[in-house]
């Protein structure tokens, strides 16, 4: 069982150092930025584990539980923080600032907690036939109180990605139920370890768990292009109504397309496809915004006006590099 462990926690920081690099590689799009924060987090996380498993004594284990919990804490802030961009929900922004101070303070807390004995009331090494020699940690009221803090903010996150959900366009709602369904897999399977697993003195690392969740956030990122078809434009752009609208990514992908731009397009160029995701030089010929879409690292943005026999068309098309 215990090699079985240590395997999954290296192909797991594997894992999740290439979502990081991609996450990274990938910094101009929305969200991206705070994504790869929460996945750097999970890493360390990932690998602090991996160093308390090979530990042998009780002060090297306790130092790599501590590294941990900058993980620990990081992750579910990371998570709001994602969720903030790739909503544009930007009301919440005070509770994130609020929710930083609680999780940098939780975290002090632990690393000072020899002198304060703030945070946790008993520490000692539990031998378990199958995980071997475990450090198990008990908190005190006020640490279940900050750790519930931290179920909390994944909670905020879920609630809003389902609030996002009733705004984008139908094209991308498969891509907001994946990342939904990630957290719901990554902090359900944590409560069930908190509630039952560690009672039955089952000491799965948590990072293990986390796995189908990773699993699944990898799914949004290449099946449906998280961080290259970023949700955004609705809130944006989607009021006006009668002029056609292009959003692209910074690659010149297609980002949402509002319904008139369809129907217009669909008189001017019947032969042609039109989805989220389909490059913009495969739909209108205009060599010099496309350049500056590919070649600029600030919003590009332009009218147009097509002719169709009597009727005029007005297409405005907007490039969106991200915050």
């Amino acid at each position: 069982m215990e090699f079985i462990i240590i395997f999954l926690l290296v192909a797991s920081s594997v894992f999740l150092g290439f979502i990081a690099v991609y996450s990274l590689l990938h910094r101009k799009v929305q969200g991206s930025v705070p994504l790869f924060f929460l996945i750097s987090a999970a890493l360390l996380w990932t690998v602090a584990t991996y160093a308390e498993l090979n530990s042998g004594g009780f002060e090297s284990k306790l130092f790599w539980r501590n590294i941990q919990q900058i993980g620990v804490f990081a992750v579910p802030l990371s998570t709001l923080y994602f969720t903030m961009y790739y909503t544009s929900q930007w009301k919440i922004k005070p509770f994130l600032i609020v929710s930083t101070f609680v999780e940098s303070l939780s975290v002090i807390l632990i690393f000072t907690d020899k002198y304060f004995n703030i945070m946790r009331q008993n520490i000692y090494i539990d031998k378990s036939d199958i995980f071997g020699n475990v450090l198990v940690v008990e908190s005190t009221t006020i640490g279940k109180m900050l750790v519930a803090f931290n179920y909390f903010l994944p909670f905020l996150s879920i609630v809003l990605l389902f609030i996002f959900l009733k705004k984008v366009s139908s094209e991308l709602k498969k891509q907001v139920i994946t990342v939904i369904l990630s957290m719901i897999l990554t902090f359900g399977i944590t409560l069930l370890k908190t509630a039952i697993l560690t009672s039955l003195r089952v000491y799965i690392p948590m990072t293990v768990l986390y796995i189908p969740g990773v699993l699944m956030l990898a799914y949004a990122l290449f099946r449906h292009e998280l961080l290259n078809i970023a949700p955004i434009a609705r809130d944006k752009l989607f009021e006006v109504i009668e002029q056609g609208i292009i959003v692209t990514d910074v690659k010149g992908k297609i980002v949402d397309i509002n319904t008139y731009t369809k129907e217009c397009l669909k008189k001017i160029y019947p032969e042609k496809t039109i989805n989220i995701g389909t490059e913009i030089e495969k739909v209108v010929n205009y060599t010099n915004f496309i350049n500056d879409i590919k070649y600029s690292l600030v919003n590009v943005q332009e009218e147009f006006s097509v002719q169709l026999g009597s009727v005029i068309f007005y297409l405005y098309m907007w490039s969106f590099s991200g915050f």
